[in-house]
């Protein structure tokens, strides 16, 4: 038993009064003989030996009434007992950890394990009493924000979990454990319950490795009730991942995607269908079969028929989590390449623009140029590409320097002019060589010639074709690189093409100058597609990153603009972006969906991010009680813990297992009956020692 109002018991002292008063009347008879009345004392010593046991009697019974009233008051409890409406329950903190992850929505019995959880999430609020505080944390985040307190308003919480659907959004377990023990920690209540229903999938508990000692909130005065669904591995396959596998982009051309296919059921998968949709339009199909806990990897070939960014997504069969089924990614195919062409002199880039004006298909190609003595002047922000020919007289590297780290490209070639540590200056924040000489006089030819890099693709109608003329080249620049890739070689091993990466953005390097005098590569039939492809290919950016619903998008560049959001089936919605100085990063956090987020202005789209399932989500191994367990030793929990069958009667359950179930009415009641019994005893006896005296 323990006391809610300890302190009180201080006045058990008052105890002592009856017994004090007691023995301060206590009278002593006199003795008086009669002699002709002897006969009366035996009848005399019965009445007195009678008064004395009342008397007694009185002292015992007074005495525990003011026992009785004295514990009535320290509000006593008792563990883990309930006395059917005799007592009252003592006020109580409940804290519910409700999983609303997709791993949820899997059907089982009288509907999604979600909705079953959501019923006994309200039935745990019923179970609470006026005067008791709530609070809701989803696994998900979602709803869950950092101004959540307990809440006496137990009706609000009951209508925010029946509200309540599956969230597309992954979440960390730990984090709401966390969370919870902050709630729980402002409680002042006697009772403290964490309530955690889940699947407890394995994979979604932490993402920590270490964890923190929650002991001083999570104290021997918590209980925590496990409700976890029994164990069972649903028949489900997900999309797992999605990769563009084309590195060049262009209109009316296909675009290889990749996917990966894995069945998480515990048996065969045969017959699975997995498409691919190009803007809302099936542009690929494939049927596939997969053994049990197997995956396998596809390649879909689709076109792409306009420009501008695409809506890409692999999709497979419904199944028991329809959530994980198709997997997003999107590319963007410009509908103009805007390109600067900078040049020490007009002859270095003459060659280069020629093609880049022959090879522009539907006008394609914007091209600005300017003199190596102006580069200083020009915006490079505004251009999909920069071609620089020739940098003797070059006046901007370090502000090519941070557009091509910032996202940009370039396309290099030597001026005439230009000297082997000229060439490393202006590279030296960009990457550096491992050799690096002018060579003149012998003539060089192709060696070797990477024909899958993207550069060349599409160049010839079929493999048996990959041939090119190689030019015969007279002056170049024998360059070895530590870190670039090489796409075509010459026959002395040095780089005659080669790919960097700086930052966000690429740059390809060629050795020669583009005029007849060092080579004829300019009049040769490969310049032409060659050039075109540089300039395609860097205006097709791979994605670096693909997010997971919840996480925040990063908007940079548009201040004081009205961006419109817009995904396939949803309405579109406004983002006023204001001009803030000092933040110059816009954050937008509504990604509670999986679909490509497609951001534009009145000037056109200029964002799109895909937004995708968390894998770990999908995965079918779950935590057991002994596992869960040692979990909360790890955040030196002290307190109990409780596993209730997922299907079981929770009033019952919960009545039995809960505790501080006060018992002040029992002892005033108690305290009651004694004071009516003290009043009959004390009205007889008094009548007793009335006819005792008048003897």
């Amino acid at each position: 038993m323990t006391f809610l109002n300890p302190a009180v018991l201080f006045g058990l002292l008052a105890a002592s009064i009856p017994i004090l008063i007691h023995l301060l009347n206590l009278r002593k008879l006199k003795r008086v003989e009669f002699s002709s009345l002897i006969f009366l004392k035996e009848l005399q010593k019965n009445k007195i030996r009678k008064i004395k046991v009342k008397q007694w009697l009185l002292l015992v019974i007074r005495t525990l009434i003011l026992i009785l009233l004295v514990m009535a008051f320290a509000r006593p409890a008792l563990k883990g007992i309930s006395l059917g409406g005799v007592t009252s329950s003592a006020k109580t903190s409940a804290v519910i950890i409700l999983d609303d992850t997709y791993s949820m929505s899997v059907i089982r019995g009288e509907g999604s394990l979600f909705n079953q959880a959501k019923r006994n999430a309200e039935e745990i609020i019923s179970q609470l009493h006026e005067g008791d505080d709530a609070a809701v944390i989803w696994v998900s985040g979602q709803g869950s924000g950092d101004n959540l307190i307990l809440s006496k308003d137990l009706n609000f919480a009951a209508e925010g979990i029946k509200k309540a659907e599956v969230s597309a959004v992954s979440g960390d377990l730990h984090k709401a454990v966390v969370k919870a023990s902050e709630l729980l920690g402002t409680s002042n209540n006697y009772n403290k319950e964490l309530y955690i229903i889940s699947d407890f999938q394995k994979q979604r508990l932490s993402e920590e490795k270490t964890f923190p000692d929650l002991g001083a909130a999570l104290n021997e005065k918590v209980r925590i009730y496990i409700i976890q669904p029994e164990p069972e591995v649903p028949v489900n396959a997900s999309v797992e991942s999605i990769k563009i596998v084309s590195g060049l982009f262009e209109k009316g051309k296909p675009v290889e995607v990749e996917g990966i296919i894995k069945n998480h059921s515990a048996q065969p998968m045969d017959n699975l269908t997995a498409s691919l949709f190009i803007n809302g339009e099936r542009a690929s199909q494939k049927n596939l079969s997969l053994g049990a806990g197997s995956s396998e990897k596809i390649v879909f070939e689709g076109l792409v028929k306009k420009s501008g960014y695409q809506d890409i997504y692999i999709e497979i069969d419904d199944d028991m989590i329809p959530e994980d089924n198709r997997r997003y990614e999107s590319i963007n195919l410009p509908e103009k390449i805007s390109t600067l062409i900078i040049s020490d002199e007009p002859s270095s880039s003459y060659f280069v623009k020629l093609a880049l004006t022959v090879a522009n298909p539907g006008n394609i190609f914007t091209i600005d140029d300017l003199t190596s003595e102006r580069a200083s002047s020009a915006d490079f922000r505004k251009y999909n590409n920069v071609i620089v020919a020739g940098i003797s007289r070059f006046n901007a590297a370090a502000e090519l320097s941070r557009y091509i780290s910032g996202g940009g490209n370039l396309i290099f070639f030597p001026g005439r002019n230009d000297t082997p540590e000229s060439i490393r200056g202006f590279f030296s924040s960009v990457t550096s060589f491992r050799e690096l000489n002018k060579s003149t006089g012998t003539v060089a030819e192709f060696g070797s010639v990477d024909f899958s890099h993207p550069l060349l693709s599409g160049i010839f109608v079929s493999k048996e074709k990959n041939k090119i003329e190689s030019p015969s080249i007279n002056t170049y620049f024998k360059l070895y690189s530590y870190a670039g890739y090489p796409v075509i070689t010459l026959n002395d091993g040095s780089y005659f093409l080669s790919e960097y990466k700086y930052g966000k953005g690429k740059v390809l390097i060629y050795n020669i100058t583009p005029v007849t005098e060092t080579s004829d590569f300019p009049v040769k039939s490969i310049f032409v597609p060659l050039i075109y492809k540089s300039v395609m290919y860097l205006s097709s950016p791979a994605r670096e990153e693909q997010l997971t619903a919840g996480s925040a998008i990063l908007i940079s560049g548009h201040a004081s603009q009205q961006v419109t959001l817009t995904r396939a089936g949803q309405p579109e919605e406004i983002l006023n972006i204001p001009d803030d100085e000092a933040n110059k990063v816009f954050t937008y956090t509504g990604t509670g969906l999986l679909a490509n987020y497609f951001f534009r202005t009145k000037s056109g789209t200029f964002l799109a991010i895909p937004v995708n399932h968390d894998i770990r989500e999908s995965s079918a191994e779950y935590l057991s009680l002994k596992d869960t367990e040692d979990y909360f030793k790890e955040l030196n929990f002290r307190g109990s813990i409780y596993e209730v069958k997922w299907t079981a009667d929770l009033a019952s359950v919960l009545n039995s297992l809960r505790f501080g179930t006060e018992l002040w009415k029992v002892f005033v009641l108690l305290a009651l009956v004694l004071l009516i019994t003290e009043m009959i005893i004390a009205r007889t006896n008094k009548k007793d020692l009335q006819q005792f005296n008048n003897q």
